[in-house]
């Protein structure tokens, strides 16, 4: 399954400038999912993804 980052609730936030991009979900975490960045997982806000179904 693939997650596109469609808004970001803070400047300050890894994904700030990521929006419109399309991550591997790795995980899922009390609310939160797990995107696959390269090697690492990073977290992102459940409200700051659409989920893509594959």
């Amino acid at each position: 399954m693939k997650a596109k980052i469609i808004k970001c609730g803070n400047p300050q936030y890894w994904y700030a400038d990521k929006i419109g991009q399309v991550f591997t979900i790795y995980d899922r975490i009390q609310g939160d999912y797990r995107l696959r960045v390269g090697l690492a997982a990073k977290c992102v806000a459940d409200e700051d993804i659409e989920i893509i179904q594959e």
